[in-house]
């Protein structure tokens, strides 16, 4: 069932990202969009649940709260500087050049949300919120403050990081396999985090 949740939640994603890449590959190449995905993803997996768990509610509120969170702050830093969230270079790239930037990100989204994937729809058979979800939620929230604040901008790049981290290890209680097949997303987070500017 797992298998075919993720599928589904491809699906779902590459063809917003198509669609998107095709009519306005500008959006989809920012932070808003990206932001979105997540909450896509998120609320994709928690309502293929019959009867969603408190840990898969978690997880899942964890997940919504954080591409939340990005499309806003993406949004206030864009009229900050007066200037939008996707750069000209990408606006001025050929049709089939574009699509496949955005399907390149969209992958790339894929692989990092794929902690609030796994954990919410694994989640479902598990009732109690445990303590290392507990864990992973001071991990997360920490990080969110870090980001929220931006009191440095070093601050900010390990918010995000901490973030995804304490997704992970909230996911982790819903099994270890979970753990396994999703530490590709923290990793991933934490490279992106370094790379921001």
């Amino acid at each position: 069932m797992i298998v075919e949740s993720v599928a589904a939640n491809a699906a779902i994603l590459f063809g917003l990202a198509l669609i998107l890449g095709v009519f306005a590959p500008r959006i989809a190449s920012g932070k808003l969009a990206w932001g979105a995905g997540i909450v896509v993803l998120t609320l994709a997996s928690w309502l293929q649940l019959a009867a969603p768990a408190p840990l898969a509610n978690q997880i899942g509120g964890m997940g919504v709260a954080w591409g939340l969170w990005v499309m806003v702050s993406s949004r206030l830093a864009s009229r900050a500087s007066a200037a939008s969230d996707f750069t000209a270079s990408r606006a001025d790239l050929p049709m089939v050049q574009a699509v496949l930037r955005v399907l390149g990100g969209a992958l790339l989204l894929f692989l990092v949300a794929s902690p609030i994937q796994y954990g919410v729809l694994q989640a479902s058979s598990v009732e109690p919120v445990s303590g290392l979800s507990l864990v992973g939620l001071g991990v997360y929230v920490l990080g969110f403050l870090l980001d929220a604040l931006r009191v440095r901008k070093a601050g900010a790049r390990w918010g995000m990081a901490l973030v995804w981290w304490g997704l992970w290890i909230a996911a982790a209680s819903a099994g270890w396999w979970v753990v396994a097949w999703t530490v590709i997303g923290p990793i991933l987070a934490t490279w992106l985090a370094l790379r921001r500017r």
